[in-house]
């Protein structure tokens, strides 16, 4: 997603995005304002930390900027290769969990994980499944690919496996890429959450991306259009 078209899709997630505060403040009885989440921004937390521009500590997080994306085989939605200065590794995204992008004629495990997936994103077919993932795959690319982004991470492996779990601070340092996934109907909310680098507990966050879902629900937008 280039040009006129990211900065559409921005404008569009700043919308979804400030509705559910909007929502969220309705509900809470208190004044209602079409603005951001009432917690600090990834912007505001990175822009007030003194850490090195290349790496640094971030409540726990290592930060690495510039990172860049890794053309690999294995890239999809929520899982690709990335260097930031001389590492190299497979980031997993926090909290998300993007259809897989093809059904396995061998594995009866990743077969029953689309099975699943197909049914906690609306009831989907299994090749309806398997084109969300596709979708999802590009998603994640077009917005990282010739890019350079931020990455926090604890080096917390997935199943002891060679991934490691984190979160990407897109370009413009405005939203993570979960929040992009799930904003588009191309995630569920599922697998491991922590703590984000801007503070926000694991329950803030997750209720943070469950109104940004219902958002995208109601709009028809990605698996929930099927």
């Amino acid at each position: 997603m280039k040009g006129k078209q990211r900065l559409i899709f921005r404008a569009v997630l700043i919308l979804v995005i400030a509705g559910v505060a909007y929502w969220k403040r309705g509900q809470e009885g208190g004044p209602v304002t079409a603005s951001p989440p009432a917690e600090s921004s990834p912007a505001e937390q990175r822009n007030s930390k003194k850490s090195s521009p290349t790496v640094g500590k971030v409540d726990g997080y290592e930060r690495l900027a510039g990172a860049r994306l890794v053309d690999h085989r294995n890239n999809d939605g929520d899982s690709f290769f990335v260097r930031a200065g001389d590492r190299e590794f497979e980031l997993r995204l926090y909290y998300v969990d993007a259809p897989e992008k093809y059904l396995s004629d061998r594995f009866e495990s990743q077969r029953k994980r689309v099975a699943e997936q197909a049914r906690e994103m609306g009831g989907l077919t299994i090749e309806e499944t398997v084109e969300v993932g596709l979708d999802a795959k590009a998603h994640s690319l077009g917005l990282l690919e010739g890019e350079s982004f931020d990455v926090y991470t604890k080096w917390e492996r997935v199943y002891d496996g060679e991934r490691f779990y984190g979160f990407v601070l897109l370009p413009g340092g405005e939203f993570y890429l979960s929040e992009h996934l799930v904003a588009s109907g191309l995630a569920r909310i599922h697998t491991k959450g922590e703590e984000t680098p801007d503070g926000r507990s694991y329950h803030q966050y997750k209720a943070h991306l469950e109104g940004i879902e219902k958002k995208a629900k109601a709009a028809g937008l990605g698996a929930w259009a099927k």
